[in-house]
């Protein structure tokens, strides 16, 4: 879908408002005539926005658009507690955060920040209520695993109570089981391999990352963020690949707009033909060439063209397209039958369709 398109779909509606946001323009008047004029409607909007994690984004859009005096009154109120909540929360995370890589240097490691928590410290987004956050992910040399495992455990942080109920064994996976603290937000995830499986993982190596990755200072204890690059690599590979969003055909507004904001911070050519070379060397061309689609889609931001975009890609990109705007529960119905086909694997009857599906 073209960036002049009719909002005719609250899809279209709030990646509009936040193509706005990243164009720091005023909300055109085709997009304010678009914007519901009830409350049922609103509800609509509030429900896709939550279906595709940017129910903080849009809460922070419309005020930033002066467009949320046209919101019903009971909604604005809604989604400002919302903003306010999150904020508090991430705030602490951020003290959180702090705290474990201080306990993390203490033992001689400098973390890589991952996924959520680099948003804790990079200004990607105006405050620190756009992001919601489940955990804090952290990257270390594989052979400092245990050392940072031990290192949180002297700090009070344990396995939690009950949690390991029927989970494969974290021996080799890529992360270590998470750890929590009673007292504070959030679990840590510590980090050896950034995807699972050994196919992904030739995406992007641990040690490729951790090399190039800068240092950060996070409340006077030191960690280090991922370049631009590699933070797109990490993103699409894992939205699209470890969280089997290809297979799905689901590319959620969130990926579409952290891609885009990062997109803002690359140094066109360069960065993007990291970030290409990367998916080709693993085999994974198609995967990448959707999302570049899907970020046209919308018009959050012109992704340069991709080689492998041929008839597959396109028809891939244009089922991407027709779920996020249907309301059939298309998403849920194939993880449902990938979990099946996992479990029919687990016994020995390897899904060998779906995982064609899934390395593109």
């Amino acid at each position: 879908m073209s960036p002049a398109a009719p909002f005719r779909h609250p899809f279209d509606l709030l990646a509009g408002l936040l193509r706005a946001w990243l164009a720091a323009e005023q909300a055109p008047e085709a997009l304010r005539a678009a914007l519901p004029r009830t409350p049922r409607a609103w509800a609509t909007v509030v429900a896709v926005a939550s279906r595709n994690h940017v129910l903080m984004p849009f809460a922070a859009v419309i005020e930033a658009l002066a467009v949320a005096p046209l919101l019903d009154a009971e909604l604005r109120a809604f989604l400002a507690t919302l903003r306010t909540a999150n904020r508090q929360r991430n705030l602490a995370l951020r003290r959180q955060l702090g705290e474990i890589v201080a306990l993390l240097n203490g033992v001689g490691i400098e973390p890589v920040l991952l996924k959520g928590a680099i948003r804790l410290v990079d200004d990607l987004y105006p405050d620190p209520g756009w992001r919601m956050l489940g955990d804090i992910d952290l990257l270390v040399p594989p052979e400092r695993r245990a050392a940072a495992q031990a290192a949180l455990a002297a700090g009070g942080y344990a396995l939690a109570a009950g949690g390991r109920d029927g989970e494969p064994s974290y021996a080799g996976h890529h992360h270590a089981p998470p750890l929590r603290r009673d007292d504070r937000p959030a679990p840590v995830e510590i980090h050896s391999a950034l995807f699972p499986s050994r196919g992904q993982r030739r995406l992007l190596p641990a040690g490729l990352m951790l090399a190039m990755a800068r240092p950060v200072a996070v409340d006077g204890a030191r960690a280090r963020l991922p370049c631009v690059a590699h933070q797109l690599v990490h993103l699409i590979g894992h939205g699209q690949l470890t969280d089997h969003g290809y297979l799905c055909g689901c590319i959620p507004l969130r990926d579409r707009l952290e891609a885009a904001a990062l997109s803002g911070r690359m140094t066109a050519d360069t960065d993007w033909a990291v970030v290409r070379q990367r998916f080709a060397l693993a085999g994974y061309g198609r995967p990448l060439a959707t999302f570049l689609l899907a970020l046209g889609d919308g018009g959050l931001h012109p992704a340069p063209p991709s080689p492998d975009a041929g008839p597959l890609v396109r028809l891939q990109a244009r089922r991407v397209a027709w779920q996020a705007r249907s309301g059939l529960p298309v998403e849920p119905g194939l993880r449902l039958l990938w979990r099946v086909a996992r479990d029919l694997g687990g016994l020995g009857l390897p899904p060998r369709a779906w995982r064609a599906q899934v390395t593109g």
